[in-house]
């Protein structure tokens, strides 16, 4: 508390409130030595803890609080550091409590002289995890938003003028090509240099550049995202204004951190003059499936096509209820598979509000055919998502091209749909459990985000259709997909509302 005032406080010298006659005050001088740089500050408190002044040492650590009130005080010094000031107090302590009580009387100067420790520090040893070869491309700071010291020497890099303590470092790939970690209960020892090993999993990573594809010039801050064809679901989450993901102001891009695999390029610009497109080989597309496909080898950079930027389009229609007919006010349209009740997806959904005139509007997309989720954002409803054309994944769906002036149409009506599937859970010694199981339910043929089921056993509103189950249980046990150890080794179930089937789950302890 004391440091996070004294980081605030003025420059200023100690004076008593008033006028005061010199004889009614001290002083306090004195000469901190220090062998490092920067300018270092002091501050008076009274043992109290009240801020008494603030000044600033000269080149040769010298300094003076030239009128002081009477009394009973502490003096701390310390330097501004990239990451913290390193607070000390005199003589040699480290902590308010410990601090030597320095009694100032009127017409007395008090002299305090004391060295400031060098600023503690952490010296990482960054090494590949695999060859044991040092890793100079690497970044490290206190707080993952703050870029912190880039660049090691020999896989060596230091951060000095830490504070006492337990910090949380993070370090980071400045190529792409390892994956970052974060270092926990880091331990910081005054004047104490604190060596860690680090050893990073060697990644690979993928390189671009977006351009306005009518004039060649450069896009900023453009969100591109690297995502397998069977990627579940995608959220927000993917495209955080300022991350690496983000092109550069010459356009650039580097995704790094990726595990070795085969990758396509969702590109998302900032809701301008410019669509949504999966980045082909020649050119944007609304169909993943038709995307540039982009192998990463751990170790290496991936060069990806160009991004080429087309204008903005959009697509809108009508969702209705199969059975009467009715407009549908929350009957959503989407690009991309969403979550019920997600409100900020990429790629929808797009819903239809009182304001609407009855219709949905999927805007910001790319000029190309694009398939279509239909949805009701509510899923207490029970209707049926499909997809345009009737299908019940992405893969069969019939595209709808998106129109620039004159928009693409696309209508779909949604059924309600009763128990396709139940589901029980045994632990692996066989005891009924009856307690938390949150359950996703994805496509087994696309991998695409279906449904959930979270506080029932029961999955309604799902048409007929293969799915693979992926589960989360109490803390006890381990989370984990039905039948496998991932999705393409999970066991496929099939839903079948017309005649629902049970499933057991078999939850493994957690070692």
């Amino acid at each position: 508390m004391l440091a996070v005032m004294a980081t605030v406080l003025a420059a200023v010298t100690a004076a008593p409130a008033g006028a005061a006659h010199a004889s009614d005050t001290g002083s306090i001088s004195g000469t901190i030595t220090h062998t490092g740089s920067g300018a270092i500050t002091v501050n008076l408190w009274t043992i109290e803890g009240g801020s008494a002044g603030q000044v600033k040492a000269d080149a040769d650590g010298d300094y003076a609080f030239p009128s002081v009130t009477p009394g009973r005080y502490k003096i701390q010094f310390g330097v501004r550091s990239n990451f913290d000031a390193q607070w000390q107090w005199a003589y040699g302590k480290f902590t308010f409590s410990s601090a030597t009580v320095i009694d100032v009387d009127a017409g007395a100067t008090v002299d305090v002289d004391d060295t400031y420790a060098p600023g503690s520090g952490v010296r990482l040893t960054v090494t590949d995890a695999v060859s044991g070869a040092p890793v100079d491309a690497v970044c490290a700071s206190l707080y993952s938003s703050f870029p912190g010291t880039c660049g090691a020497t020999d896989g060596v890099l230091t951060l000095d003028g830490l504070t006492t303590g337990v910090h949380e470092i993070y370090v980071t790939s400045s190529d792409g090509l390892h994956a970052g970690t974060t270092l926990t209960d880091v331990r910081v020892t005054p004047g104490v240099q604190t060596d860690v090993a680090v050893a990073l999993k060697p990644t690979g990573a993928i390189t671009t550049t977006v351009l306005d594809r009518a004039t060649g010039e450069p896009v900023p801050s453009v969100c591109v995202m690297p995502l397998t064809l069977t990627f579940g679901s995608l959220d927000s989450e993917m495209c955080q204004y300022g991350g690496d993901n983000y092109s550069k102001d010459d356009g650039t891009v580097l995704l790094g951190g990726l595990a070795p695999g085969t990758y396509t390029l969702l590109a998302s610009p900032d809701r301008g003059s410019y669509g949504l497109q999966w980045v082909g080989a020649r050119g944007g597309t609304g169909i993943q499936y038709r995307a540039q496909k982009i192998t990463v080898v751990a170790g290496q950079r991936s060069a990806a096509p160009t991004i080429r930027l087309d204008p903005a389009a959009s697509i809108t229609g009508v969702v209705t209820d199969a059975a009467t007919g009715e407009t549908l006010l929350n009957g959503c349209a989407s690009v991309l598979p969403v979550r019920p009740g997600d409100s900020n997806p990429m790629g929808g959904p797009h819903c239809i509000e009182y304001w609407s005139e009855g219709k949905y509007t999927i805007p910001n997309l790319g000029p190309y055919e694009w398939p279509l989720q239909f949805s009701y954002f509510y899923d207490h409803e029970s209707y049926a998502s499909s997809w345009s054309g009737g299908a019940t994944n992405r893969k069969a769906a019939t595209p709808v091209l998106a129109g620039v002036d004159t928009p693409g149409v696309a209508d779909a009506a949604l059924t309600r749909v009763g128990p396709g599937m139940n589901v029980t859970a045994r632990s692996s010694d066989g005891q009924a459990w009856n307690g938390y199981l949150h359950v996703d339910v994805f496509n087994a043929k696309t991998g695409d985000y279906v449904a959930a089921m979270s506080y029932t056993r029961t999955l309604s509103g799902v048409a007929a259709q293969p799915v693979r189950l992926r589960y989360v249980a109490d803390t006890e046990f381990r989370s984990g997909w039905h039948g496998g150890d991932d999705f393409t080794s999970a066991t496929t179930v099939r839903v079948n509302p017309d005649k629902p089937k049970t499933v057991q789950l078999t939850l493994q302890y957690d070692d």
